[in-house]
């Protein structure tokens, strides 16, 4: 489970490579969705890891709006993996940023994938011993809302972003339930005063998906009891979620017919990428790249932006901001260490093995 990877997942604090900037953002989330749809579980899983590890490098305070369109596709993943302990985290940080029903159009999932998040358990509320330490005349955004108190729902990830007197972003990064980072507790802190120029966005709609709330309210006209078994009535025997995943439907079998096949062949993973096999030779000679045996110019702006088409065909989200942020340093003045920085970088992230959330 990759929850238990909290160190490097969570406190890891690399040097962002550039902003992520918030088009960029949709771009992954389109591409996680598609995948989705097409019941590509790994392709989505890939990127959905990318978006999780470089949100610290988010150029703006983040909508909850944004949080809860990543928070669903890695609810699906997460069903599909048979792994309700991450069904449950991504399934409240959904609810809190988001709510509302399901948007099956675009994101079509099985029944049997709301049945098991009608079963899931509501995680309460923590709080850290003190208060927020913000930067000066500044605020302190969870999950793209003002916070006052270090408080929120525990083993859920939240988005932890630090905000200056201007609204600049000076700080993201994740923590898990309230295990914010030291650096901005204040041990003997209390409640933060949130400045009067900080805009709190609306509530989350009102949940219609069935979760099961922490303290259920008696119903106070319960209905009859049901019939026992000896009178005709069958048991309800207990669904594990490897059971739910793959369980066949009333129409012959058609939530079987819908269960992914998971896969590592690169092939199954990126259909469209050109490239037969991950990157295992990546070279740069002037602006043209090459990858494999393939070998792409990258001088023009339209040649960048093909290119970066390309990386992001192949699952390389990380290689195609960095590819831009290359293209950007290398036509201004003195950037030239940039610009061999940003170029390095690419070809590392093309070379480097992809992420994964679970051991």
């Amino acid at each position: 489970m990759w929850l238990a990877l909290a160190p490097p997942a969570w406190a890891q604090e690399e040097a962002c490579g550039g902003v992520l900037r918030e088009e960029e953002l949709h771009d992954a989330l389109d591409a996680a969705e598609a995948a989705l749809v097409e019941l590509n579980v790994d392709r989505a899983d890939r990127i959905l890891d990318d978006v999780v590890g470089v949100l610290r490098c988010v150029a703006a305070p983040l909508s909850p709006d944004d949080l809860g369109r990543l928070a669903r596709p890695l609810a699906v993943v997460a069903f599909y993996d048979a792994d309700p302990e991450e069904l449950r985290s991504w399934t409240w940080l959904e609810r809190d940023t988001v709510g509302g029903a399901w948007p099956e159009a675009a994101l079509p999932v099985p029944p049997a994938f709301h049945a098991l998040r009608a079963e899931l358990s509501e995680p309460p509320l923590v709080r850290a011993e003190g208060g927020w330490l913000p930067p000066k005349k500044g605020a302190v955004l969870v999950d793209g809302r003002p916070s006052v108190w270090p408080e929120a729902r525990s083993e859920v990830p939240h988005l932890l972003q630090m905000v200056d007197k201007k609204g600049r972003v000076v700080w993201s990064g994740w923590m898990l339930g309230a295990d914010a980072p030291e650096r901005w507790i204040d041990p003997s802190g209390g409640a933060v005063e949130v400045p009067r120029w900080v805009v709190s966005p609306p509530p989350p709609a009102p949940w219609g998906d069935g979760v099961a709330s922490a303290d259920p309210v008696p119903d106070p006209n319960p209905p009859e009891e049901a019939a026992p078994v000896g009178d005709g009535a069958a048991a309800a025997e207990p669904v594990s979620p490897e059971e739910a995943a793959t369980a066949p439907g009333d129409a012959q079998g058609e939530e079987r017919s819908r269960r992914p096949r998971r896969t590592t062949a690169f092939m199954e993973v990126f259909p469209d990428c050109p490239w037969r096999r991950a990157p295992t030779k990546v070279t740069v000679q002037g602006t043209t790249v090459h990858v494999n045996r393939h070998s792409y110019p990258a001088r023009t702006a339209p040649e960048v932006a093909e290119l970066q088409r390309v990386f992001r065909q192949c699952g390389e989200f990380r290689a195609a901001r960095r590819l831009a942020r290359w293209a950007e340093a290398r036509g201004a003045w003195f950037k030239g260490a940039e610009a061999r920085k940003q170029r390095d970088a690419m070809v590392r992230v093309l070379l480097a093995d992809e992420p994964t959330r679970r051991p």
